[in-house]
């Protein structure tokens, strides 16, 4: 497993060509590559369809379209037991408790 490995050479194969930072996976290489991007539409490849945000990562969009959601039940689906608050990310519920 390589969370265990003492080795950096080992641990962290891949490098940036660019800033000389190592990673551990080559997906996480080449998400990195995109922060060194100076084409926005590379450095940006997804939008939002409804304010034309731009987006590296899928994630990102996926979140950030809860913006745009109308329904309170799909936007806030966690809810704290004690005061009935509610939240659009269960991390932000377990700050709250």
């Amino acid at each position: 497993m390589l969370t265990h490995e003492s080795n950096p050479e080992l641990r962290y194969p891949f490098t940036c060509g660019s800033c000389q930072n190592k990673f551990t996976w080559k997906s996480d290489l080449r998400k990195h590559m995109l922060t060194h991007a100076s084409n926005l539409d590379l450095k940006y490849p997804l939008a939002c369809e409804l304010c034309q945000k731009k987006f590296t990562y899928k994630r990102s969009l996926r979140k950030h379209m809860l913006t745009h959601e109308s329904n309170p039940e799909l936007k806030y689906p966690f809810t704290c037991n004690s005061c009935q608050k509610k939240f659009t990310w269960k991390s932000d519920l377990r700050k709250h408790m």
